[in-house]
């Protein structure tokens, strides 16, 4: 069992600082008192970094340039001096119709993990790596499962049913993420890994870029251009939730293994009605599409992660929260 870390003695790294995950994680690392080194492509991009700059604490951050699929010596300068590495980038995928997928999407996953893992094992002194990994490489059976069945850590997406169907994003997630749990710095124990496998992230956004992903599905929904409500279920889980899970996975001596961060299943209508109580939803006066209802998404036991970071934040916190950093940002007026 490792010691615990003491905070004002404690350097992490987070890959990719400035991501929408990231950045939720180095806010918290700041707030609790931990210094912290990001990683990022460009540094003095401010329109990319600057609202790091601005969190609670952030005289305690320093950025690093390093490119995830390009070389390690960037990174080894990143994770010099660290105790813990948390690595959350993602390689952009980039390419056309022409190339293979293999190019487009597992290469790059599988490179930048090697990457940063051969960082880290030229890096003396991080005893902990927490990975950010995905629910697709756990649940991506492709229809091989009843939808009953109920998804936890001990279950693997299977990679030929998935390149049979073509399910090239659950096929890169799923071999980085076995190429991590295989390499040298953790097969030999000279550090120890832990995974967050995250459902779909929402929350607030504290960069404008971020709404790329799943935040702006409900931006639009705020913004009225919804249609109708979708009838069927999502497994939305609060940032805030994933990035103490991060940080909990290092904190605990006991923390091992992958986590499932998924706080539960909602319908669409649910989430829209938690927007409305916060006071967000004028424009979610929608009617539910009519179609019937599908479940449309999978089942989860989450409760190892439930019990590592002491419980869910609410729907209704989720929701005020992405609202009013959606306001912040002028994203949005209501």
């Amino acid at each position: 069992m490792l010691p615990r870390l003491k905070p004002h003695q404690t350097t992490v790294a987070v890959t990719g600082a400035n991501g929408f995950v990231a950045s939720e994680i180095v806010s918290q690392l700041l707030q609790r008192g931990y210094i912290v080194h990001g990683t990022v492509r460009d540094p003095e991009d401010e329109g990319k970094v600057g609202h790091l700059k601005k969190f609670v604490g952030s005289e305690n951050l320093k950025l690093f340039k390093a490119e995830l699929t390009e070389s390690a010596e960037a990174f080894e300068e990143a994770f010099r001096g660290c105790q813990v590495v948390i690595h959350t980038a993602s390689p952009v995928t980039t390419g056309n119709s022409t190339e293979a997928p293999e190019k487009v999407f597992i290469e790059p996953a599988l490179r930048g993990t090697t990457i940063v893992f051969d960082a880290i094992s030229k890096a003396s002194g991080v005893q902990t790596v927490v990975l950010t990994s995905s629910v697709a490489s756990v649940s991506s059976n492709a229809g091989l499962l009843p939808e009953t069945y109920v998804y936890s850590e001990k279950d693997w997406s299977p990679i030929d049913r998935m390149r049979e169907l073509e399910r090239w994003y659950g096929l890169g997630k799923t071999l980085a993420e076995k190429a991590a749990w295989d390499h040298e710095l953790i097969t030999s124990k000279r550090a120890k890994l832990v995974v967050v496998n995250p459902g779909y992230i929402v929350g607030r956004v504290t960069n404008s870029r971020h709404v790329a992903g799943t935040p702006g599905k409900w931006l639009t929904a705020l913004k009225g251009e919804w249609e109708s409500i979708p009838n069927r279920s999502t497994v939305p889980v609060d940032v805030s939730d994933v990035a103490k899970t991060h940080i909990r996975a290092f904190e605990d001596p006991d923390a091992e293994g992958r986590y499932v961060c998924v706080s539960g299943t909602f319908t669409h209508q649910e989430v829209v009605d938690a927007f409305n109580r916060v006071g967000a939803g004028p424009a979610l006066a929608k009617p539910l599409d009519t179609k019937p209802y599908t479940q449309g998404v999978d089942l989860w036991d989450s409760s190892k992660c439930e019990k590592l970071i002491g419980g869910w934040r609410t729907l209704d916190q989720t929701c005020r929260d992405m609202a009013q950093s959606y306001v912040a940002l002028g994203l949005l007026h209501f």
